[in-house]
């Protein structure tokens, strides 16, 4: 009788720690974002190739080279692209499911919110 009820135990410890996992993936999992029909590809171009900062939802990044290009998949960004040469206009061309938009200057903001895409900058 003693061993049914060490059993008994080890199967229902299996079957606790099964739940527990599954509720561990269910919960990972609906706080991530899955949909990937908002992937946008975001393009820094120049005239020439030259260097840029880049700061994207408070992280910077410095010294990256023209031509540049990646994919940012959020539903929300707010970006801020300032050519390193004073003189220098960056080309930012940004392109999703819904069409493309684009700006010209020497610093430029990009905020995307959802399907919202807005553009502003300076020189």
């Amino acid at each position: 009788m003693n061993i049914n009820n060490n059993n008994n135990c080890k199967i229902m410890k299996k079957a606790i720690l099964s739940v527990i996992g599954i509720l561990v993936i269910l919960l990972t999992f609906s706080f991530t974002n899955l949909n990937f029909d908002n992937e946008r590809t975001i393009k820094i171009t120049s005239e020439k190739p030259i260097e840029f900062d880049m700061v994207q939802n408070g992280i910077i990044t410095k010294g990256i080279k023209t031509p540049h290009e990646f994919k940012f998949v959020e539903n929300e960004g707010n970006f801020i692209f300032k050519s390193n040469k004073e003189k220098e206009k960056l080309n930012v061309s940004v392109e999703d499911k819904n069409g493309n938009l684009s700006a010209n200057w020497g610093i430029i903001v990009l905020t995307i919110e959802n399907d919202k895409m807005k553009t502003f900058g300076m020189n």
